[in-house]
């Protein structure tokens, strides 16, 4: 079983735009653009020891990871 499958249900989350491929697609690819920025920035913001910065951009992250 791939990563993909493992971590995400496609099936499910096809069901839940309606069927629409072309739609989710679109969605995955903007859920990896932009986990990938925030993740990026919450490890600048680690570096630079602006705990309170991650502390938001992690709870941003969780909360894309959840809604998809």
């Amino acid at each position: 079983q791939d990563t993909f499958s493992s971590l995400i249900n496609s099936t499910v989350l096809l069901e839940r735009l309606g069927g629409d491929s072309d739609f989710l697609n679109e969605m995955l690819l903007l859920f990896i653009q932009e986990s990938r920025k925030l993740f990026d920035e919450t490890q600048q913001a680690s570096h630079n020891l602006q705990w309170q910065t991650v502390a938001k951009l992690a709870h941003q992250l969780k909360g894309m990871g959840l809604n998809m």
